[in-house]
């Protein structure tokens, strides 16, 4: 018998999401962010991978409202098809 995958959680760096992003394997995605800036070429990044050479390439999402969490931001995206 063959099985469906209705719903998955991946969670990991920015190397395991970009993987997830480039093969467009999600179909929703939270972005939390704290408000703070950290900055510098070697601060961490949320996204990882090839990234895109042209906007075209981009993955496009569409976003709802931020919620507040305990003063961090919480949005949901799904990608644009």
């Amino acid at each position: 018998p063959s099985l469906t995958v209705i719903r998955e959680l991946q969670q990991g760096g920015a190397a395991v999401i970009g993987s997830f992003v480039e093969a467009r394997l999600c179909d929703k995605i939270y972005l939390f962010m704290a408000p703070l800036i950290i900055g510098g070429q070697q601060a961490l990044r949320g996204f990882g991978g090839k990234g895109a050479y042209q906007l075209q390439q981009a993955l496009s999402l569409s976003v709802e409202a931020p919620k507040d969490i305990e003063g961090d931001w919480l949005w949901e995206a799904y990608p644009r098809l």
